[in-house]
C-alpha cells in the first residue's frame, strides 16, 4: 500500500490522530516523510498537529520543524516553539517566515524561546520598511531589541535607500562600524561627504575610497589633496587594491590627475603584473619604465611565507643586486627586515637606505627608517672595529656591553602616558635615539653579539628581559678556565657603564643574578626569576676577575678601580667641606655632577639613580624630604621628561633643582616658579595617591654605598 491508500484511510477516519500514533499500522504503507507531512497539513488542524509532535515517528528536529511550520495559528506556533526541543537553528528558520509581530515577540524575549546564537537571522528576515522603523526608533532598536553596534550596522547595510542609511549614521554613534555603512552607500557623493566629515583613520578611509568608481576617485585626488595628505594617504594605497580594469583606466588618466612625480611612480610600481604587461611603454619616460619593472608583494605575505587574502599595504620586493638608484623615490613602498643579513647584504642595503632614507626597517613588530638604520649600523661597525682581534670572547662582551651603556639610556618616559612602546624596541631606532627598554636593549646587544659570532639568547622573567650567554669560557679564581652558560643584564648595567662604574649584572650565574632581585628590606622583586630556562646558567665571574677583565679592555685602571671612584671621592670631599652649609652642599654636589657628566640631562633614569646613590647619599646630607623624579615642561607638547630634585630640610627652604639640557647644569627654582613651569605625569600622580610626589608622605631614605660597589 502507498500514500494514496493512507490518504483514503484518513479521509474516512473520524479519529485521524490515532492512525499516526499506531506505528504498526503505518508500517503497512509505503511513503516518504515529505508525503506524510503533506497529508498532515491537509487533514489535521493546529491543535492536532501540536499533539502528534510527541509521537515516536516524529522524533527528529527536521520532521518536527516541518510539522510546526505548517501550523497556521501563530500563537499556537510560538507556544509549540517554546515547548519544543528542536534546535535553535530550526526554530529560527520557522520564526523567520512568521509575521513581524511574532518575530518582535520572540526577539524581545529570546531566552524564553531558546534563541541565542542565531537571533540575528530573525532580525535580518524583516522587510526593508520594518528594518527602517526599527533603526530609526532607538526605543525599539536599542531598548526593546537590545541591538548592538554590529547588528545595527548589518541592518543598515541591507537598506536600499541612502537617505535611510545616512539617518542611521546621524542617529547612532557606531564607532568603528560606521565605515561599513559608508562603504555600502550607493551614491559616490554621499560616500565622499561622509569621508570628509567623519574622522576615519587611514585604513578606513582607504577602504571607502576603493569603493568609488575611477572617475570619482580621480576627481577626489584632484580636489582633496589636503585631506589625503593630512590622513597620510597616498594614491597608491588605494590604486594597488583595485581590479585590473580600474587600474588600466587609472594609467590612461595618469598625466591628467595632477599628481607629483613620486605619486605617479608609486602608482606604476604597485600595479598588478597583468596590468603592467599590457601597458604600452614606448613613449614612457625612463623613470616610468623603472617603476613598472618593480616587483611588489604584500609584506605580511613575505613574513608568513604564504599568500593571504588581504593586507593594508603593498611593498617592493628588494633586489640587493640592483642599482640602488633604481629605488629612489620609492621610500614609501620599501619595508625590509634586515636583522639576518650577511655582511655583504648589509653593505648593499645600507647603500639603498642612503638613496631611500625614509624606507621602513622592521625588527619584530617595530620600525625604524633607512636613515636610522645607516646611523645605527655605522655605530655598530665602529664598536666592532675597535675590538682587538686577539681579545677573548669575554673581553669582546665587556667592550660591547660597555659601549651600549655609553650609548643607550633607559627610556625616560617609561610608565607615563606618553610612552611609545614601539620606539624603544627597534634595534636601529634605539641606537639612533639613545633610548630603549629591557627587551629592546637585550635584542640590540644580542644582534651585535651575533655579528661577531658570540652565541646568546634573550630570556625573560614575568617583568624583565636579559641575556643568557652560551658556551662562554670564563676564568676561575685558581687561574683555570671553565666553559658554560652565564647571564648578562645590559639594562641593569646601563647607568654603571655610562658613568664609569662597575657593572653589577655582568656574567653572573642564575643563583647570583637572583640575589640582585632582593632589596635592602629583603623583598624579592623576582626581576630575573625563570627557574625553567635558567638553571643551566651556572657560571659567575668573580669581582676580582671582573675588575681584571675591565682593566684589560681599558675601562678600569691597573688596580681594577673604575672611573666613577673619582666622582665618589670628590663628592665626599664636597660633603666634608660644606658639612654645615646644607644649601651650598646641595648646589656644589649638583655642580660637580654636571661638570663631570655634561650629558646627564639626556640620560634621565640613570641620572636619577646616580643622584640617589652618590650625590645625595653622603654623610652630611640630612633631609626631611628628598624627591628625585621627572616632570615635563607645560609648554612642551611632546611632554619630554625633565629630571628634578626636590629638597626639604631643617636648614634650608623648600627648593627644586631641574636638569637643563641646553645649559648642561641644574637650575634652582622656588616651588612656586617650579610648579608654574612644570607638570607631573599622570602615572606619577597616581603612584603618589593623586598628589605631586613632593607632596606625598613618602620619606627619603639613604642607600647603602657598600652594597653598591660602584667603584
Amino acid at each position: 500500500m502507498d500514500i494514496n491508500d493512507l490518504r483514503k484511510l484518513l479521509e474516512k477516519s473520524a479519529d485521524k490522530v490515532s492512525i499516526l500514533k499506531d506505528e504498526s499500522e503505518l508500517k503497512k504503507y509505503n511513503f516518504s516523510m515529505a508525503e506524510l507531512i503533506e497529508l498532515i497539513n491537509t487533514f489535521f488542524n493546529d491543535k492536532e498537529k501540536e499533539s502528534i509532535l510527541s509521537y515516536n515517528i516524529f522524533n527528529t528536529d527536521i520532521i518536527n520543524s516541518k510539522i510546526i511550520d505548517t501550523i497556521s495559528d501563530e500563537n499556537i506556533k510560538l507556544q509549540v516553539i517554546h515547548d519544543s526541543n528542536i534546535s535553535e537553528w530550526e526554530k529560527v528558520q520557522i520564526i523567520g517566515k512568521m509575521s513581524n509581530k511574532a518575530k518582535m515577540k520572540v526577539l524581545i524575549d529570546k531566552k524564553t524561546y531558546g534563541i541565542d546564537f542565531f537571533g540575528d537571522d530573525i532580525i535580518f528576515s524583516f522587510d526593508d520598511s520594518t528594518k527602517v522603523k526599527i533603526l530609526l526608533n532607538p526605543e525599539i532598536g536599542r531598548d526593546m531589541l537590545k541591538l548592538n553596534n554590529a547588528q545595527i550596522t548589518k541592518l543598515a547595510k541591507e537598506l536600499s535607500n541612502d537617505t535611510d542609511k545616512l539617518n542611521v549614521l546621524k542617529m547612532y554613534n557606531l564607532g568603528i562600524y560606521e565605515k561599513e555603512i559608508v562603504k555600502s552607500l550607493s551614491e559616490n557623493d554621499n560616500k565622499i561627504k561622509c569621508l570628509l566629515e567623519k574622522n576615519f583613520n587611514q585604513n578606513y578611509s582607504i577602504e571607502i575610497l576603493e569603493t568609488l568608481d575611477e572617475k570619482t576617485l580621480i576627481s577626489f585626488f584632484k580636489q582633496n589633496k589636503d585631506f589625503y595628505k593630512k590622513n597620510n594617504i597616498h594614491p597608491y594605497n588605494v590604486i594597488w587594491r583595485l581590479n585590473k580594469e580600474k587600474q588600466m583606466n587609472f594609467v590612461s588618466s595618469l598625466e591628467d590627475m595632477e599628481l607629483t612625480l613620486n605619486e605617479k611612480l608609486e602608482i606604476l610600481a604597485v600595479l598588478k603584473p597583468e596590468v603592467k604587461q599590457e601597458i604600452d611603454t614606448s613613449n614612457f619616460p625612463e623613470k616610468y619604465k623603472v617603476a613598472l619593472s618593480m616587483k611588489t608583494s604584500q609584506y605580511i605575505e613575505d613574513i608568513l611565507e604564504r599568500p593571504i587574502d588581504y593586507t593594508d599595504s603593498a611593498n617592493i620586493i628588494l633586489d640587493l643586486e640592483r642599482n640602488p638608484e633604481d629605488y629612489r623615490n620609492f621610500d614609501n613602498l620599501i619595508t625590509s627586515m634586515p636583522e639576518g643579513f650577511s655582511d655583504e647584504q648589509r653593505k648593499k642595503f645600507i647603500e639603498i637606505c642612503k638613496v631611500c632614507p625614509d624606507l621602513t626597517v622592521k625588527n619584530s613588530y617595530t620600525v625604524a627608517t633607512g636613515k636610522e638604520y645607516v646611523v645605527a649600523e655605522n655605530w655598530i661597525t665602529s664598536v666592532i672595529s675597535k675590538i682587538d682581534p686577539q681579545y677573548t670572547d669575554l673581553q669582546k662582551i665587556a667592550v660591547i656591553d660597555n659601549a651600549i651603556g655609553k650609548k643607550i639610556s633607559f627610556s625616560p618616559d617609561e610608565r607615563t602616558e606618553v610612552f611609545n612602546t614601539s620606539n624603544c624596541r627597534n634595534i636601529w631606532r634605539i641606537i639612533t635615539s639613545g633610548y630603549g627598554v629591557c627587551n629592546g636593549i637585550s635584542t640590540t646587544e644580542k644582534y651585535i653579539f651575533d655579528r661577531i659570532g658570540i652565541e646568546s639568547e634573550i630570556v625573560y622573567s614575568e617583568t624583565h628581559a636579559f641575556l643568557k650567554i652560551k658556551n662562554i669560557e670564563m676564568p676561575l679564581e685558581n687561574g683555570e678556565t671553565v666553559k658554560g652558560n652565564t647571564l648578562l643584564d645590559s639594562t641593569w648595567n646601563l647607568g654603571r657603564n655610562k658613568f664609569g662604574g662597575m657593572p653589577n649584572c655582568f656574567c653572573l650565574s642564575y643563583e647570583d643574578m637572583r640575589k640582585r632581585d632582593i632589596d635592602s628590606k629583603g623583598n624579592d622583586h623576582k626581576s630575573h626569576e625563570n627557574d625553567k630556562d635558567l638553571q643551566d646558567a651556572t657560571l659567575s665571574l668573580s669581582e676580582q676577575n671582573l675588575r681584571s677583565l675591565f682593566t684589560s679592555i681599558g675601562v678600569a685602571d691597573k688596580n681594577g678601580k673604575f672611573p666613577i671612584g673619582d666622582f665618589v671621592e670628590k663628592s665626599k670631599l664636597v660633603d666634608k667641606i660644606y658639612a654645615k652649609q646644607q644649601d651650598e652642599n646641595i648646589s656644589k654636589q649638583l655642580l660637580l655632577f654636571s661638570k663631570l657628566y655634561p650629558n646627564f640631562a639626556k640620560c634621565q633614569q640613570e641620572t636619577m639613580e646616580m643622584l640617589t646613590l652618590i650625590s645625595f647619599n653622603n654623610e652630611n646630607m640630612d633631609f626631611n624630604k628628598c624627591v628625585i623624579n621627572r616632570v615635563y615642561n607645560k609648554s612642551d607638547k611632546e611632554k619630554k621628561p625633565v629630571v628634578y630634585a626636590y629638597i626639604e630640610s631643617n636648614d634650608s627652604e623648600k627648593n627644586f633643582y631641574y636638569a637643563d639640557a641646553k645649559e648642561k647644569k641644574f637650575i634652582e627654582l622656588h616651588p612656586k616658579e617650579f610648579t608654574e613651569q612644570f607638570e607631573c605625569y599622570e602615572a606619577d600622580l597616581e603612584r603618589a595617591n593623586g598628589v605631586s610626589p613632593w607632596e606625598s608622605d613618602q620619606k627619603y631614605k639613604k642607600r647603602d654605598n657598600e652594597a653598591l660597589k660602584l667603584h
